[in-house]
């Protein structure tokens, strides 16, 4: 089965489009000259199964990269600025903070309780998320925190991949 990846920290992300790349330390895109800022909105999606709320060590390294990635974005309320969605999901998924610029209602939604289910939608969640990322101004990109458990979505693996082909996320 999957095993989590622990201990990462930001400076081993590299977020990258043709030849332009953030380098370390950020979460954003530059423009090709490596100058310009480029939003981002990026759908988050954050596992609380039974897999993952039965481990407290897994819950908290989640809930630790999440915030470490919301912080490393540009999130300061401005319509220049990346734009994030909070889902959080068990046996289904659901938006906790719907888009926005402001980092202080994702962070608050991050820590916030959250039902715990023993099944879990990750296929669910990750759709959710591509339909909810293609609708927005910025470039796109849909983030899951998980430890790859799959075991009650209604849509497949095929349609999802099909969705976000279709979508271009």
């Amino acid at each position: 089965g999957a095993r989590p990846i622990s201990k990462l920290k930001l400076g081993n992300f590299l977020v990258s489009v043709g030849a332009a790349n953030t380098g370390g330390g950020e979460v954003g895109l530059r423009d090709r000259s490596g100058e310009g800022h480029i939003p981002i909105s990026a759908a988050l999606a954050f596992d609380h199964s039974g897999s993952m709320t039965s481990r407290p060590v897994a819950m908290r390294d989640m809930t630790l990269a999440g915030d470490t990635f919301l912080r490393a974005m540009q999130l300061e309320g401005a319509p220049t600025d990346d734009a994030a969605e909070l889902i959080k999901f068990s046996e289904r998924a659901d938006v906790v903070v719907p888009f926005t610029s402001s980092r202080d209602p994702l962070l608050a939604g991050l820590s916030s309780p959250y039902r715990q289910g023993f099944t879990t939608a990750l296929v669910d969640a990750t759709y959710l998320a591509v339909q909810d990322a293609a609708v927005q101004p910025h470039q796109n990109a849909v983030v899951v925190f998980t430890d790859g458990g799959e075991n009650n979505s209604r849509v497949n693996e095929k349609d999802l991949i099909d969705q976000a082909n279709t979508l271009r996320v």
